[in-house]
């Protein structure tokens, strides 16, 4: 599943309520599946039905992060909701001192997608307030380690998601060799890497 996204969303930054569907598709591209994240082309056009029929209509098979109020509206215009965001992308794994609280958190969130047949859940490492690559390292492994029966069992996925630190700030994962590595340790197949191209071409990964 590839996702389209940016600052202009798909360009339609100006697009009004009252403006027809677009008759071009940018779907159809093989096999390859494309998704937009609702944070970002959501507040377009702010109608639900909308708003999911227009996507629908450019040839978009999925979106991410949808508010559960919106659910509905979105797999009525065919769409299937990819993913649903867990918390911690402040206050996250990387410090074992969050584990207590946040792993609970995470498991509730797991449970949810189960429930709404939603493929993945985000995970994050967090900022890292002081903590070193190698101690935030090995306490996001623990923690996901932690979490994995969890999602077996539930059968969803985990993705741990990667950033830039331009736009997110002291974010720990910030390169892509943390999260291949992390990954590589976990060995499970139920951790997948959110490895966004945007975010790691601008930390200086060579895409």
């Amino acid at each position: 599943m590839v996702t389209l996204c940016g600052q202009n969303g798909f360009g339609y930054t100006k697009m009004k309520r009252d403006v027809a569907p677009p008759t071009n598709r940018i779907g159809n591209l093989g096999r390859i599946k494309l998704s937009v994240p609702d944070w970002c082309c959501f507040p377009k056009l702010g109608e639900p039905s909308r708003y999911y029929h227009i996507l629908k209509t450019l040839g978009i098979d999925g979106v991410e992060m949808v508010d559960p109020s919106r659910y509905k509206a979105a797999r009525a215009a065919g769409l299937e909701i990819i993913n649903v965001a867990g918390p911690g992308k402040i206050q996250g794994l990387n410090h074992r001192e969050h584990h207590t609280e946040l792993l609970p958190q995470i498991r509730e969130t797991i449970q949810q997608a189960q429930t709404q047949r939603i493929p993945l859940v985000i995970i994050f490492s967090g900022n890292r307030q002081g903590a070193s690559d190698r101690d935030g390292f090995e306490n996001c492994r623990r923690g996901i380690e932690a979490l994995i029966p969890d999602a077996e069992k539930a059968r969803v996925l985990l993705g741990f998601e990667m950033f830039n630190v331009f736009d997110h700030p002291d974010y720990q994962a910030d390169h892509g060799s943390f999260g291949f590595e992390l990954v590589r340790a976990v060995d499970s197949p139920w951790l997948k890497l959110l490895y966004d191209i945007y975010h790691m071409e601008r930390m200086g990964d060579n895409i």
